[in-house]
């Protein structure tokens, strides 16, 4: 005797939907941090530091060695705030160096904080893992290289290249050091005051056009944000031109 049985259907699960990672709304408001790993060409292993400020897309250092412990790390990111200024925000996986101890008693001291993104989930650190591949396929790959000065020199010099010359299309099709430049006469035009920008006229600007302001020190892409009065300029360092392209 054949019975009808009424076949239960499958449940369909549910899939959370992918937070969209903010964009800062100006310089330094949040870079990302990142590690990556290659060999020598007599097969030493090294490692690579790659910071990048989330605004616009900006390589602000890669550090090269054979270790990279979070002593390194801390001292990486000082001797990039002396020129930059210090980030609200420093976003981080969960790799032993940014969960020590060490890393966060500095960014407290400093008054930053260290957002460490949920395991197993690298989108939610996109920016700086879509530059990783970049630094692989366009300089990484491309040598066979013999020491760690040699690796470190061929980053500064990609590193140069990247901010100034190379189009980003994730920021408009524009260079990083471009829109650094377009943030300065930003803020040229509406001074920070108060935590939001303000108009000549001294009246605030609308809520949209607010951000957090800017850390005191300078700022320096390709080139040198400075203050001038209220505002910032756009300066020559190292001896280079910095027009755009």
């Amino acid at each position: 005797m054949e019975l009808n049985l009424r076949i239960k259907p499958r449940k369909r699960l549910k899939r959370d939907k992918l937070d969209v990672l903010a964009v800062p709304e100006a310089p330094n408001m949040t870079w990302s941090i990142d590690f990556m790993a290659d060999c020598l060409g007599d097969g030493r292993a090294f490692r690579l530091l790659n910071v990048l400020d989330d605004f616009n897309r900006e390589g602000l250092g890669i550090e090269v060695d054979f270790s990279l412990p979070a002593e390194r790390v801390i001292r990486s990111l000082d001797r990039i705030i002396e020129w930059r200024g210090k980030p609200g925000t420093i976003r981080v996986d969960n790799g032993p160096e940014y969960i020590n101890g060490k890393l966060l008693i500095w960014a407290e001291k400093r008054g930053i904080t260290i957002q460490n993104i949920q395991p197993g989930q690298p989108q939610q650190n996109a920016h700086i893992e879509r530059y990783n591949p970049t630094v692989r396929h366009e300089w990484l790959d491309r040598y066979i290289i013999e020491t760690i000065e040699e690796a470190q020199d061929h980053a500064t010099q990609w590193l140069w290249t990247y901010n100034n010359d190379r189009p980003n299309m994730g920021i408009g099709g524009i260079t990083p050091a471009q829109k650094l430049k377009m943030a300065a006469l930003v803020l040229r035009m509406h001074p920070v005051k108060n935590g939001g920008i303000t108009r000549r006229n001294g009246r605030p600007a609308p809520r949209n056009e607010n951000v957090p302001p800017i850390a005191d020190s300078s700022l320096c892409a390709s080139g040198q944000l400075s203050r001038v009065g209220s505002g910032f300029s756009w300066m020559n360092v190292g001896g280079r031109s910095r027009a755009d392209p």
